[in-house]
């Protein structure tokens, strides 16, 4: 019963940080391959941005998830793209769904945050 109760503990980390794992191989691919990255997502303004101009590391802001995103494997994220010489940050909204990522689509921007 024991490992049973373990292999189902493993299983279901494994499910739940599924989403978030997924994504940080992306973002990193994001800067350290975009040509990778965009193969795996290819339908997105960021790469002519990253592309055409200078940008610091991109990074992810997790949304909140339901029981029921939980559930079907699925969370969305908020991609920001620090470009340089903007006074904004370039944002995205990535979507991560049972294995499939979708986006960073909706492409907008907001202020640069400060960094303390």
């Amino acid at each position: 019963m024991l490992i049973l109760m373990t292999v189902f503990a493993v299983t279901l980390s494994w499910w739940v940080t599924w989403p978030q794992r997924k994504t940080s191989r992306f973002i990193n691919l994001m800067a350290t391959a975009p040509d990778r990255a965009e193969k795996m997502s290819p339908f997105s303004g960021m790469w002519r941005v990253m592309r055409e101009r200078g940008h610091d590391r991109p990074y992810l802001e997790p949304h909140s998830r339901s029981l029921a995103d939980i559930l079907r494997g699925s969370q969305t994220f908020t991609v920001v793209l620090p470009v340089v010489g903007m006074e904004d940050d370039l944002i995205g909204t990535l979507h991560f769904e049972q294995g499939t990522l979708r986006g960073p689509i909706e492409l907008d921007s907001r202020p640069k945050r400060t960094r303390e």
